[in-house]
């Protein structure tokens, strides 16, 4: 029986930083994100494609949690998913231009920093979720429940925070920062003030700040 993404926080599958790990990692992370982006900006349920969805990414992240022990296979699975996760037929297929903002912010963030694509995305994509979670609140329930596999409550918002939690924890097992401080980064007001304006994303300032 697979162990719920939920129940994976006690197991440090990764015990110590190398190349190998970050180069891993910097591929694996924006890809599932990005196609959580997609899945979450869904306008209607269609059973199929989203169980495949669902699938697809709850194999992605399990194999991301294991790949300190993938020892021989883990670079060219890195490559593999490289080349998927950049391919333009993914991209119009998936609507991910449409789903552009959060990439923008996240792209600016690792010029800005000098971060790694990962950290970026494991920084800002929490509160970029809870910035947007109400407009797609039946989407999230279904990342929650089908994805991450959060306990039910009778509270469909508290659902789909606890979603956006556990991804979070997903991040800290993988010893990603989750804001910009565990980053050692402390950036000042203009900064993000400046960083936001480079985006031209709705809302980016607020996100920044809530990643602080």
């Amino acid at each position: 029986m697979r162990t719920s993404l939920t129940q994976l926080e006690n197991h440090k599958f990764i015990n110590q930083a190398n190349v190998t790990t970050e180069e891993f990692l910097d591929q694996n992370i924006p890809f599932i994100l990005q196609l959580v982006t997609a899945y979450l900006a869904q306008s209607e349920h269609i059973t199929i494609t989203d169980k495949l969805m669902e699938l697809l990414l709850q194999d992605l992240m399990h194999t991301t949690f294991k790949v300190n022990n993938i020892q021989n296979e883990r670079m060219e699975a890195a490559r593999s998913i490289k080349a998927i996760g950049y391919s333009p037929q993914l991209w119009r297929v998936l609507n991910l231009d449409e789903n552009f903002s959060i990439q923008k912010i996240t792209r600016e963030v690792s010029r800005y920093f000098g971060l790694s694509e990962a950290a970026a995305w494991s920084m800002i994509w929490p509160n970029w979720a809870r910035s947007i979670y109400r407009k797609q609140l039946d989407r999230f329930i279904l990342f929650a429940e089908n994805i991450m596999i959060v306990d039910s409550c009778e509270n469909e918002e508290a659902i789909a925070l606890k979603g956006i939690h556990a991804m979070e924890n997903f991040f800290k097992i993988l010893r990603l920062p989750t804001n910009f401080e565990e980053s050692g980064i402390f950036p000042t007001d203009d900064e993000l003030e400046q960083l936001s304006e480079r985006t031209e994303v709705p809302g980016c300032l607020l996100v920044l700040k809530c990643s602080r």
